[in-house]
């Protein structure tokens, strides 16, 4: 993959990392589908982006694209997501203090990601 096709790739996963964290906090298990890209293409593509990175001395940033690249973990064959997703809502759905948790960890993931925001747009 070449350095403009991984800047691509890498644009389009920044865009996305916060529909995923939100999604994540609600369902855990997410359907492939849902990624940007295949999954593959965004693993090499983050590796290449992260390596760049380190080797221009951003570490932290290097750092912090592989963290990213944690939550492809939580993808996996659509059919098995759409029952996890299923099983999740049911129970939050039945258990009012985990609708509550839940809850609580979306208002502190939008309070995240608008500080993120914020914080990106003044650099």
């Amino acid at each position: 993959m070449s350095l403009k096709e991984a800047i691509k790739i890498y644009d389009s996963w920044r865009n996305y990392v916060e529909i995923d964290d939100k999604l994540s906090k609600i369902f855990g298990l997410l359907p492939l589908s849902f990624l940007p890209y295949p999954k593959e293409s965004l693993t090499e593509a983050l590796n290449i982006i992260a390596e760049k990175y380190w080797n221009d001395g951003d570490k932290e940033m290097s750092n912090t694209i592989q963290t990213t690249m944690c939550s492809l973990m939580n993808y996996v064959k659509d059919e098995e997501s759409i029952e996890s997703m299923s099983k999740s809502l049911d129970t939050i759905l039945k258990h009012s203090d985990l609708k509550e948790t839940k809850l609580r960890a979306l208002k502190d993931c939008k309070d995240f990601w608008l500080k993120e925001t914020y914080i990106l747009n003044k650099k």
